[in-house]
């Protein structure tokens, strides 16, 4: 049995004791097919509920799994970058010794890089 039968068995159900209840001859059958009727009413809330949230968990999973594919991707791209700040480093510490005027301002780019990629 689906869940959407399941859900749709507890309404064929609510409406049978509910009619029962109306056309029923005695109190202690009214009062059966009263509960009945509430008891399966509060099944199919809760089937429903549950059915709701599954489909949630499914929206929920996928962009999970694509937050987890993007995340990689991200890292990759990361490291990719500290790989090529790795390779600028050196490039930089012999750079500024060639051209004095820009030492300070090729020193503080080092700098920034080394604190992202550590000493080379």
């Amino acid at each position: 049995m689906t869940i959407d039968e399941a859900i749709r068995h507890c309404e064929e159900q609510v409406t049978k004791h509910e009619r029962q209840c109306k056309f029923g001859v005695s109190k202690e059958g009214k009062e059966y097919n009263s509960q009945c009727a509430a008891d399966h009413r509060q099944l199919a809330e809760w089937l429903t509920e549950l059915k709701d949230l599954r489909e949630e968990n499914k929206v929920l999973i996928s962009e999970c799994d694509r937050l987890i594919k993007e995340k990689g991707k991200l890292l990759k791209d990361n490291e990719d970058m500290k790989n090529l700040l790795r390779e600028t480093q050196p490039v930089l510490r012999r750079a500024f010794f060639a051209n004095y005027k820009d030492t300070n301002a090729a020193n503080e780019l080092y700098d920034k890089i080394t604190e992202i990629v550590g000493r080379e």
